[in-house]
């Protein structure tokens, strides 16, 4: 049953309350095709309801309130909120998914579609079962995640566990987003097109069996790593490191990192400028041919471990205890 009103033929606006959700759609008729279509879902609704039930393209809203849900988007959406809703682990086993032949059990999943997540609480509630574990999974996905805070994804499990992990052929970007209790990484991209990681809070976990990463840029075909704040990657006879380019990426540039085992660390012929690192066991460790410059690497056990043909150049390297730069074999340029 609706209560509706045309105020023009081509113009329709219909507001309905069906399958547990409260939603309202607006769009422009021709023929029989809709686009532009608002759904909005109010507490007790379910989201995983409105995605099955929205068309490609549409936006979907979620007001205030908990959804204890796993959510699986593969359909070009716009998940939206309107006072930064939970997304709770609902208890039980996840329903998991195969990717490249490891099982990933996703809290929130998006897959093969162009996707915006913006301001939701994703809460893991600590709950990892046998599989990896991850709050917000992308796959071959084009994709903005946008002010989101993950957490409780379970940083004491045996199992690798992850805030924000994009695999495939994806394009995405991952903006001012905040997570915390994680096992193998804050934020992961692996193999994919592109990736814009910028202005996240990374609070890494001291204390578990597994060596995490805040942020990790693993054979990506091209990918940015800019702006964030990365602590508190450490572990006892583990390298944990804050932000990690291994096979792939462009620039880190003006990221804070601070008490993790190792700052930064690449090797690829990135550009690493403007970044602020202490309070680690190494600052940064450079095996390529990168370009670094204009860094602030202080208080640090080792300051600069260089393997590589780099250009070093214009970097204040201060206050480190073991030594400021070390060059293995002579291996760098300086200015």
């Amino acid at each position: 049953s609706y209560s509706s009103m045309a105020t023009y033929i081509g113009y329709i606006g219909i507001n309905a309350n069906k399958w547990g959700v409260n939603f309202v759609w607006t769009g422009t008729a021709f023929g029989s095709c809709w686009y532009n279509q608002n759904w909005y879902v109010s507490s007790g609704g379910s989201i995983q309801t409105a995605v099955n039930n929205a068309a490609a393209g549409d936006t979907i809203y979620v007001d205030t309130g908990t959804y204890a849900e796993q959510v699986v988007i593969n359909k070009d959406l716009n998940l939206l909120s309107a006072s930064f809703p939970v997304i709770q682990h609902p208890g039980g086993t996840l329903t998991s998914y195969t990717i490249d032949s490891v099982v990933y059990e996703p809290l929130l999943y998006a897959y093969g579609c162009t996707v915006t997540i913006d301001g939701f609480d994703v809460d893991g509630t600590d709950a990892a079962g046998s599989n990896a574990f991850v709050g917000i999974l992308l796959d071959d996905a084009t994709a903005t995640v946008n002010d989101c805070e993950v957490h409780n994804m379970d940083a004491a499990a045996s199992v690798n566990t992850y805030g924000v992990l994009v695999l495939g052929a994806s394009d995405a970007d991952i903006l001012g987003n905040e997570v915390r209790d994680f096992s193998a990484a804050g934020v992961a991209v692996m193999d994919a097109t592109y990736c814009l990681v910028e202005d996240n809070y990374i609070d890494g976990v001291t204390g578990n069996s597994i060596a995490e990463t805040g942020i990790l840029l693993k054979d990506v075909t091209a990918g940015d790593v800019v702006g964030n704040s990365v602590f508190d990657c450490l572990e006892s006879g583990l390298q944990a490191i804050g932000i990690k380019l291994y096979g792939g990426g462009d620039t880190i540039a003006d990221n804070s990192v601070y008490d993790c085992d190792t700052g930064i660390w690449f090797d690829v012929d990135a550009t690493v400028t403007g970044n602020e690192v202490t309070g680690c066991e190494y600052g940064l460790q450079d095996y390529s041919a990168a370009t670094i410059e204009c860094n602030n690497i202080h208080d640090n056990v080792k300051g600069m471990w260089i393997e590589s043909d780099s250009t070093v150049q214009y970097n204040d390297v201060v206050d480190n205890t073991d030594y400021g730069i070390f060059v293995k074999d002579d291996a760098a340029v300086f200015h």
